[in-house]
């Protein structure tokens, strides 16, 4: 019988909550995406969907390290990092969608977007470095934090308002949530440690986008 030998635990289980969170929160984005033709819900589900198949892939990357050779492992890590990439991708083409009225900006900001996915892409196969991803993710939520603000600020219809402000706590949590995992100084336990801190934290973030994406 083969052994099972897990490492980081902790780190694991939290990396698989957040998935299945993820896949959860992202149906009924997809069946009114679907239902009502709403584009804007659709990539708000797919951003969902790729922060959860992240998860997955780095809970398995955590969590199976020693059982893992070290070519799959870095496989695995490699496909975790790309996948936040086009998690930001999503989130940032589903607000443009819903929030630039006009056409030409929305179809520049989209080129934008997958063109700095692809270099984002390379980056990342070439040293994948979770610092990157971070690095990666921020210009997009630097832009929907930019984006609901004014949205905010200019709206007065109860929806957009509720969305944005959902849109604006989830950025800030991300942010913080970021920071922790960078400066990996923050451990509340010996079996609790600055990733988990992160996950735990994530999966509020990931509620908040949920909340905005279901009051588009």
């Amino acid at each position: 019988m083969t052994k099972i030998n897990i490492q980081e635990p902790t780190t694991m289980i939290t990396d698989y909550i957040l998935f299945l969170l993820g896949i959860v929160l992202s149906v009924p984005l997809i069946i009114r995406g679907i239902e009502k033709n709403i584009p804007a819900d659709i990539f708000w589900a797919i951003g969902l969907i790729a922060i959860a198949i992240s998860a997955l892939l780095g809970g398995t990357a955590h969590g199976f390290r020693k059982m893992l050779s070290e070519k799959k492992h870095h496989l695995i890590w490699v496909l975790t990092l790309i996948v936040i990439g086009i998690a930001s991708a999503a989130i940032v083409i589903g607000i443009t969608d819903l929030r630039i009225k006009n056409q030409t900006t929305q179809r520049i900001i989209i080129i934008v977007t997958l063109l700095l996915l692809i270099i984002y892409i390379f980056q990342v196969v070439r040293k994948p470095l979770f610092i990157i991803a971070i690095l990666g993710y921020a210009p997009a939520m630097i832009y929907v934090l930019v984006i609901e603000v004014i949205t905010l600020i200019t709206t007065n219809t109860q929806n957009a308002r509720i969305s944005a402000s959902w849109n604006i706590a989830a950025v800030i949590i991300s942010f913080i949530g970021a920071g922790i995992q960078a400066s990996k100084k923050i451990v509340i336990h010996k079996h609790f440690n600055h990733n988990d801190l992160y996950h735990v934290i994530q999966m509020i973030g990931i509620m908040f986008f949920y909340l905005a994406g279901i009051n588009f």
